[in-house]
């Protein structure tokens, strides 16, 4: 669903898997570009996280893998694990909730709890997405 959200052609993961394993850092560093600006352009996320205007989800190399991570507004790269929950939170939301397509019928959705880790800002940030 992320994929579908970043408008990302799941191709490039393919690309990536041998640019990686073939060592072609060159190649690698465009095709994670590409995707990262995928990922600004297309998820928007500095509209929707009132917190960080300068905040940013990317995707990273690591060995053999990639990763998730988010820059804030320092510049400083951070994994989801160091990150509080409210934003983590969010963003699952965000994305369920861009991702999911919406019919002709009347709909209902329950959520238990969505607060629950969010300060009032993130609060009011999911409120915003909510009434997409």
């Amino acid at each position: 669903m992320p994929v579908d959200v970043a408008c990302i052609d799941p191709a490039v993961f393919g690309e990536l898997r041998a640019a990686l394993a073939a060592g072609n850092e060159g190649d690698v560093g465009g095709l994670i570009s590409r995707t990262n600006d995928s990922l600004r352009r297309h998820m928007n996320l500095t509209r929707w996280w009132s917190q960080d205007i300068e905040f940013a989800l990317r995707v990273s190399p690591r060995d053999r893998e990639l990763v998730f991570t988010i820059v804030d507004r320092t510049g400083t790269e951070y994994s989801f694990g160091e990150h509080s929950r409210g934003l983590t939170h969010f963003l699952a939301y965000y994305v369920q909730i861009r991702a999911h397509q919406r019919g002709e019928r009347s709909e209902l959705l329950l959520m238990d709890e969505p607060d629950a880790y969010l300060s009032n800002s993130g609060q009011q940030d999911l409120l915003r997405v909510l009434m997409l």
